[in-house]
């Protein structure tokens, strides 16, 4: 047990694909902490949630941990800010739909296209993570701007959803059993499609 809590901290954690978990699990404790504490404070809980969302990145910074670590994780804050604001956004949005949907959409492209370039041509340190963090706020609009027009739904995506959870928990086991000194599949293919058809029965039980 001391040797998987001190592979977490060093960030290499015993299966390397769990640094999801272990990071979206650290984020909800942290946000069940601020919600108990703030309680209809929404102001102060986003404030704490924010700033804890700052000392983690740069922990992640500090020990050499990979991107991946920490890329995506401010989007928990951006939920956090909808939630508590969802009816005066709302209002605005539905307003001024077709100029923010058009305006966030030529941001995301923007983004896209000329991110890399942008990162060559200003030798700050950092502004590859700040492009990283505005391509996924915009490309996150982007899909609540869509899914307020449009509704997109079936019986296996409905299924899929409600093991979403297992679904996390498991997968990284099949991803490395099926590439393991035991097993090792080679075609990227069938590893791929093998590893989706060992993990949902499994996340389903």
């Amino acid at each position: 047990a001391e040797s998987i809590i001190v592979a977490i901290i060093k960030g290499l954690p015993i299966d390397p694909n769990s640094w999801y978990i272990i990071s979206i699990l650290a984020f909800y404790i942290v946000f069940f902490f601020f919600f108990v504490l703030c309680r209809k404070r929404y102001f102060l809980m986003l404030l704490g949630a924010f700033l804890w969302y700052v000392f983690y990145v740069s922990y992640c910074l500090k020990m050499g941990y990979g991107d991946y670590w920490f890329n995506a994780s401010h989007l928990l804050i951006v939920g956090m800010f909808w939630a508590t604001y969802e009816k005066q956004l709302l209002d605005i949005v539905e307003r001024h739909y077709l100029f923010i949907t058009v305006t966030v959409g030529l941001i995301f492209t923007f983004l896209i296209c000329m991110s890399g370039r942008i990162t060559s041509l200003i030798p700050l340190k950092g502004i590859g993570f700040i492009m990283t963090v505005m391509k996924a706020c915009s490309f996150t609009v982007s899909v609540i701007l869509f899914s307020l027009r449009f509704k997109i739904g079936n019986t296996v995506l409905d299924f899929l959803g409600k093991i979403s959870f297992e679904l996390y928990m498991l997968h990284g086991l099949f991803i490395t059993l099926l590439r393991s000194n035991t097993i090792y599949i080679y075609d990227e293919l069938l590893w791929c499609v093998l590893v989706l058809l060992c993990t949902i029965p499994f996340a389903f039980l």
